[in-house]
């Protein structure tokens, strides 16, 4: 069994303080949700850019892995554009997980809301989930729904 820990629990922590605790404490890996705060970990600049790479060498260096990428993206709110976002944002994170060897992202079904149905969120959620499962086809990277909100129960989610 491998141990991991999310930086969801230490979401002020610098990436060099990630690593270094993870390795100090014997983890095989991290999930990334927060760096300093931030939780557009795609634009970060220790995960883009030259500042990918390096990111790479030092997790490679501390024999770490990225169990998880982490996102923000919820698929329940009932305006097409923000759920385009959302999908774009998941995007983002897809691209960063194939680029940091991670096995998949996290996403959120979340709420159904107000004026909205139950039929409906879930439809939006399956057709953002389906976006994404095609755009990670050839990556290698799985997109996880996380069990949350009213989508807690497995029955709530088929």
């Amino acid at each position: 069994m491998k141990l991991s820990f999310s930086t969801l629990g230490c979401p002020s922590w610098s990436l060099e303080r990630v690593l270094d605790v993870a390795g100090r404490e014997g983890y095989d890996g991290v999930e990334l949700r927060f760096l300093e705060g931030d939780d557009a970990l795609w634009r970060r600049p220790e995960l883009s850019g030259s500042g990918l790479g390096q990111t790479r060498e030092r997790l490679r260096d501390a024999g770490l892995s990225v169990s998880c990428v982490d996102t923000r993206s919820f698929f329940h709110d009932p305006d097409p554009a923000v759920r385009a976002r959302a999908r774009d944002e998941a995007a983002r994170s897809l691209d960063l997980a194939a680029r940091l060897g991670a096995p998949g992202i996290r996403v959120f079904g979340d709420r159904v809301q107000p004026g909205a149905d139950l039929a409906a969120t879930r439809e939006w959620i399956v057709e953002a989930m389906e976006a994404l499962a095609a755009e990670s086809r050839d990556t290698g990277v799985e997109v996880w729904l996380e069990s949350h909100g009213d989508f807690a129960c497995a029955a709530q989610t088929r």
